[in-house]
């Protein structure tokens, strides 16, 4: 039942991160400014397409890619977990449930890189709608700085959660 919620996030924000690829696709130039220095200015550049291909292949990989791993752990040996109670988490008894809160508690993590994701590319679309493209650097620091804090607090919820012994 706690996996409900994020899990049904992240796919809402999959689902909008398509819809906001195909709306505005129209709206990049041929040749999409990708990458900027410093200033803002650009100094990388795609195809429309190849730009709208990488970003819906990452935008879907790059979360998805944090639910694999915190997936794939539960075959590492307890001895490469360092986590707080280890002995107690990891007894044949719990580790089901300590696995299955790393899951859950990685839909949390999906969802933040999801939406980092998506903000970044409508950073880069606005970027390429003026003449000469020239992108925000003071939203993508707050983005940055969101998704450091939204980081932050999953790794601190989740030693937290395994600093109790129940």
């Amino acid at each position: 039942m706690k996996a409900r919620v994020p899990a049904i996030l992240l796919l809402l924000a999959y689902v909008s991160f398509l819809i906001c690829l195909f709306a505005t696709e129209s709206k990049l130039p041929l040749q999409v400014a990708t990458h900027f220095n410093g200033g803002g200015r650009p100094d990388g550049w795609m195809t429309r397409l190849m730009f709208l291909k990488f970003m819906g292949i990452f935008g879907f990989m790059f979360p998805l890619l944090i639910v694999g791993i915190n997936f794939l752990i539960r075959f590492l040996p307890q001895s490469s977990f360092n986590m707080p109670n280890r002995g107690y988490w990891m007894a044949p008894e719990r580790r089901p449930q300590t696995f299955r809160f790393f899951l859950d508690h990685s839909l949390w993590l999906a969802l933040f890189a999801a939406m980092f994701v998506a903000f970044i590319y409508l950073l880069v679309l606005q970027a390429n709608l003026s003449m000469p493209p020239k992108l925000s650097l003071l939203p993508l620091l707050l983005s940055m700085a969101a998704f450091l804090l939204g980081l932050l607090w999953w790794g601190v919820t989740l030693m937290q959660h395994f600093r109790k012994v129940v």
